[in-house]
This record gives structure tokens, sequence and C-alpha cells, in this order.
């Protein structure tokens, strides 16, 4: 990657991969002829020799005062940031699923966070506050990716919050009455499945016809408390299903 020279390229190019390297700046116009304007409106000569980092801060403050066009100049900005972060952490490692491109935009998607939480009084530039936020942000998805990995589909099934189930559910369409009865049954099998975040349930196996039979009468008596009078019975075979 070669770096960009100019403030006005700096904060309005963004990284253009191709396949799994970079290929080029790309910039948006937009952005390139606001920051453009913003150079030649300025009226002290102070404004227009600002640095790179006085410019972070300057678009800092008017992301912080609801300005429209700010966090595209300052993504513009932190994008040498997050690449190199992303570089330096995805090089390390083997047999992930994700490649640079794909950890590259799950880190910038942070940047609402590093926005949010970047306090300049602190001492700390924004790019090295970013770095920090990208750099725990790559670090937790590859975390994830080895415990999934190291997970049956039963110990990920158990492992699995119910926010992140109804999410599951709702995206797919179904009803709050079914998905009510989902994590009623999801959680009749969390009961009676091994507990505990130990290798076992890590390596979780798919339950048996004893175990299936115990979940569907445990929702069966939950059922009357927890659903709707209308809700059905449910039996082992549906449960697989």
């Amino acid at each position: 990657m070669h770096s960009r020279q100019g403030i006005t390229e700096i904060f309005s190019t963004f990284v253009e991969f191709s396949g799994d390297r970079f290929n080029e700046w790309t910039s948006d116009r937009r952005l390139h002829r606001n920051m453009l304007n913003r150079l030649e409106s300025a009226v002290t000569a102070d404004l227009r020799n600002l640095s790179n980092s006085d410019w972070a801060l300057y678009w800092h403050r008017a992301w912080m005062n609801q300005s429209t066009m700010a966090a595209g100049h300052l993504t513009a900005y932190l994008q040498e940031t997050c690449y190199w972060v992303d570089h330096k952490l995805t090089s390390r490692q083997t047999g992930v699923q994700y490649s640079l491109p794909d950890f590259f935009q799950i880190a910038i998607a942070s940047l609402p966070i590093v926005l949010k939480g970047y306090c300049p009084k602190y001492g700390a530039s924004l790019q090295t506050y970013a770095s920090l936020i990208f750099s725990n942000t790559i670090r937790d998805t590859l975390r994830q990716q080895k415990e999934a990995d190291s997970r049956t589909d039963w110990g990920l099934l158990r492992k699995l919050i119910q926010k992140r189930l109804t999410e599951s559910l709702q995206q797919a369409g179904l009803s709050v009455e079914t998905i009510a009865q989902y994590c009623l049954a999801w959680q009749c099998f969390k009961t009676l499945c091994v507990s505990g975040d130990t290798p076992t349930t890590r390596r979780l196996s798919r339950p048996d016809a004893a175990i299936w039979e115990a979940i569907a009468q445990l929702y069966n008596q939950q059922r009357l408390r927890q659903l709707s009078l209308t809700a059905p019975e449910c039996d082992p075979k549906t449960l697989k299903q």
C-alpha cells in the first residue's frame, strides 16, 4: 500500500481491494469537493496550515456537532490505520475463514465506537485510539471464530444467547408466537443438556432419544405457563426438525 499525499486525498479517499490485496485509493467525489471547499474558504492561515491530526480533531468536533459530512471524512482518514492494524493481526493467522478485506470491513464498522469513545483531552491521537478499537474488534472476531470452530453444532446451540436466537428468527420472518415456541424449546434443551462452559459442552453431541423425550415433556409442561393456550404440544420428532 502506498500512503496518500495531501489533505484532500487523506480525507476523501478509501481503500479498494482486488482479491485479498490492496489495489488502489478510490475517491469519493462528495467528500473531495467538500474538503476542497473547506480549504478554499479557510479565512485564516492557521486553518489552512492545519496538520492531518489537527484536521482529524476538526472533523471530530464537527461530528460531535451533528455534521452530516464529518463521519465520512473521518472514515476516509482512518482507512490506513485500519488497514495496517488488519494486516498486522491477520498476517499471523492461519486457517481463518475471513480474508484481509473481510476483517477490514469488520474493523472499520466499529468506527461509531471510535468516534463516540474518543476524547482528545486524554492526549492520545485519534489514530492511536482507533488502532486500539480496531485491534480489539479483530481479536474478538478471531476469538469467536476459534470458539465456533471448537464447538459442535449442539455446543454452539447451547452457547447461543436468547437475544441472538430471537433476532435470527425474526430475520427469518417467523411470527411472534412461533418465535416464542422456538425459544421455549431452546430453553428446555439448555436445561436438560450439559451445563457450564466446559470442554464437554463445547463438544456436545446430538441428544439421544431419551433426552429428546425429556425435552418434549419439559416443553409441554412449560407450554401452558409460558405460551398461549392455543400453542400445540410438541413431540421429539417435531423438536428434531
